[in-house]
């Protein structure tokens, strides 16, 4: 699906970075203000980034448009008012969470592109070293028909995406390069989905997996339903909504769980752990479900530059990267503008660190991160996120925080007015 609209860019000229629509319920509830890095509650900035921007670089190989992970997880929408942006009920997560959950988002697309990988891996020696060859011909000299399908510019952008490349070195190496503000609209971005549904999977079976409480023999065939449901989500391709059944039906099953464990009147670190893990599941299911970015994407109109950070730092915000260039307005953007600024600021970051970005090692890449983010999620209310006592939201709906701050908006743009 394209999502063809544009980028929120904050109040200066400077795009929020590594936001996260954690969700799709926090679209506008929450901000960054550093790229790979989250502004934790009380403005205090994580360190080191996080998930990868719940923004993101791309899943897979660079093969297809859909072959590669997500973009990111939501909308943790960004700028330098990010404080302004966090709702009451998440102020009281600290910054360490945050970055947790910075670096789990960003190794879960990391973990989900090595599986691609293998599973098109080829037996065969020789035809194994020609495809290593095409993909670095992909990376650095890629054909027209990939620049224009998005593959290669999402392969840049998930090198660029790495966590532990600083705010300060992408601002240096892109910061002089911009497309006018009216062109942004003219991007076919995509929406993906990927990250999410991996966070789901991992949540559920790296590590010890379940809580012990959760790995009851009761409860065994509500895990069975649920691991069948990320699977199925699994299999759909980047750039394909999830099907509303199957996220009202993962909330069903995280809802009677959740059930059970109240019920059963469970104390103490057993029954915290519990229902720290179901609510971070809850989140993981929100953020699976596209943001609506038409009002952002309009305002880009009227801003007459938008640096190549804020385009990146946009897309990460809300979980969106490049779709296929269909019209020959939107090719000659790939192939004449965003790619040679990309591949620009790809090749500026590399010779700063030896010709090597941070975390490009294959060991780096490889590893999964050991942490787990659910702490960033207890701040919110069981019936935002679609659990608990109150009635799910309607499949589409997007829950939204108790506090509703302003809508992340495009540096110079003119406000929008929130009763509209």
């Amino acid at each position: 699906m394209d999502v063809r609209q544009a980028n929120p860019i904050g109040r200066s000229g400077k795009l929020t970075r590594w936001t996260v629509p954690a969700l799709a319920l926090l679209i506008s509830a929450v901000a960054a203000e550093a790229r790979g890095q989250v502004v934790a509650p009380g403005g205090a900035v994580a360190p080191g980034g996080a998930y990868g921007g719940y923004g993101w670089g791309g899943w897979g190989s660079a093969a297809t448009p859909f072959g590669r992970a997500a973009m990111g997880m939501g909308a943790f929408a960004r700028g330098l008012g990010a404080g302004d942006l966090l709702s009451a009920r998440a102020s009281a997560v600290n910054a360490e969470t945050w970055a947790e959950l910075n670096e789990y988002m960003y190794r879960s697309r990391m973990l989900d592109r090595q599986r691609y990988q293998r599973e098109e891996a080829i037996d065969d020696a020789a035809e194994d070293r020609a495809r290593r060859e095409l993909r670095d011909q992909r990376l650095n000299q890629p054909s027209r028909q990939e620049i224009e399908s998005g593959s290669a510019l999402n392969a840049i952008l998930l090198q660029l995406d790495d966590p532990s490349i600083p705010d300060s070195v992408l601002n240096d190496a892109a910061g002089g390069q911009s497309i006018p503000g009216s062109v942004v609209s003219q991007i076919p971005f995509m929406f993906t989905h990927k990250g999410a549904a991996v966070s789901m999977q991992r949540l559920s079976h790296e590590g010890e997996g379940w809580p012990s409480a959760l790995r009851a023999d009761a409860l065994a065939p509500l895990r069975d339903r649920y691991d069948q449901v990320v699977e199925q989500i699994l299999q759909i391709p980047a750039g394909e909504p999830v099907p509303d059944e199957q996220v009202a039906e993962a909330r069903q099953i995280l809802g009677e769980m959740y059930q059970t464990i109240t019920m059963a009147d469970l104390e103490g670190p057993v029954a915290a752990e519990s229902l720290r893990h179901l609510k971070a599941q809850a989140a993981m299911v929100a953020m699976l479900q596209q943001p609506d970015v038409k009002d952002v994407l309009d305002e880009a109109k009227q801003v007459e530059q938008v640096s190549l950070p804020n385009l990146l730092n946009f897309m990460r915000s809300f979980n969106l990267q490049f779709g296929v260039a269909d019209s020959p307005e939107e090719k000659a953007l790939y192939s004449d503008t965003i790619y040679p600024m990309m591949a620009q600021a790809r090749d500026d970051i590399a010779a700063q660190y030896g010709d090597r970005s941070p975390g490009s090692s294959a060991q780096q890449q490889e590893s999964g991160y050991a942490g787990n983010p659910s702490g960033v999620f207890e701040g919110f209310d069981w019936d935002q996120l679609g659990i608990g006592s109150g009635n799910p939201p309607a499949p589409g709906e997007q829950p939204q925080p108790q506090d509703t701050p302003e809508r992340p908006r495009l540096r110079g743009a003119p406000p929008v007015d929130p009763s509209a």
